[in-house]
């Protein structure tokens, strides 16, 4: 291996379970574990900063724990570890990105994002089918939800960051699951795109006026019942998916 990184041609003919790795490893590279690994380790004093391209793709790991100072996981990195059903991240973790289909079709159950986190990849928790609940720190930066984030997942319900200013195609496609809604008083919400919430089942949600709904952003929700926008001045409009528009007194 480099100084500091863990890479493919270390690992790819080894039938490694269980690792351990120093605290002076910084990188994991790309491809850098085969399908037999179950388990990794990180020293409290580990150094690792990045997880990159498919460093744990189709492997057997069953949990991790991120250690503090990863700042970025990157495009398919966990991507179809089907026996992957708990991840952890640190308090003072300082991950800013999830990137796309990191987590592609794994298996846990919930999920706590670190505060530091500023956008979630495209697909990057596509197909998690067991995924029933997404956790954010008070004190989010989460700033984009990207396309088909969170599509095919069984999440229930999700309070929305703050900071959060677009939520992109796709983002809760097919979550049949999903009912509840939520965006914090102070959200500072531009734009939620086209089937965003296609084929959920949100029965209500309260919006900000100002938020730009994309054409079909909730299409094929029939159990939707109204949307209420909210408006600076205490008036409310309240949407009916069959009415269209119409005041609320």
């Amino acid at each position: 291996t480099r100084k500091g990184r863990i890479g493919y041609f270390y690992f790819i003919m080894a039938s490694i379970e269980n690792y351990t790795f120093p605290s002076s490893i910084e990188i994991i590279d790309e491809n850098a574990f085969c399908s037999t690994l179950k388990s990794v380790t990180f020293p409290p004093d580990s150094k690792l900063r990045i997880i990159k391209k498919r460093a744990f793709s189709k492997t057997s790991i069953e949990s991790i724990t991120i250690p503090p100072h990863v700042t970025h996981i990157c495009a398919f990195s966990f991507r179809s570890c089907k026996n992957l059903n708990k991840i952890e991240f640190s308090s003072n973790s300082e991950l800013q990105d999830i990137g796309e289909y990191a987590f592609y079709k794994c298996n846990f159950e919930r999920i706590i994002i670190p505060s530091h986190v500023k956008c979630i990849g495209k697909c990057a928790f596509h197909s998690c089918r067991n995924l029933r609940k997404i956790e954010f720190t008070k004190n989010s930066e989460l700033q984009r939800i990207e396309a088909s984030a969170f599509q095919g997942t069984s999440i229930e319900s999700i309070l929305i960051p703050p900071h959060v200013t677009r939520i992109c195609e796709s983002a809760f496609i097919f979550c049949k699951q999903f009912r509840k809604f939520e965006i914090t008083n102070d959200s500072e919400l531009q734009v939620i795109e086209d089937g965003a919430f296609c084929g959920s089942s949100i029965k209500s949600v309260m919006i900000p006026s100002d938020v730009d709904l994309r054409e079909g952003w909730c299409r094929q929700t029939s159990d939707t019942n109204e949307i209420t926008i909210i408006q600076e001045e205490s008036k409310t409009f309240l949407i009916t998916l069959m009415q269209g528009y119409r005041e609320k007194k």
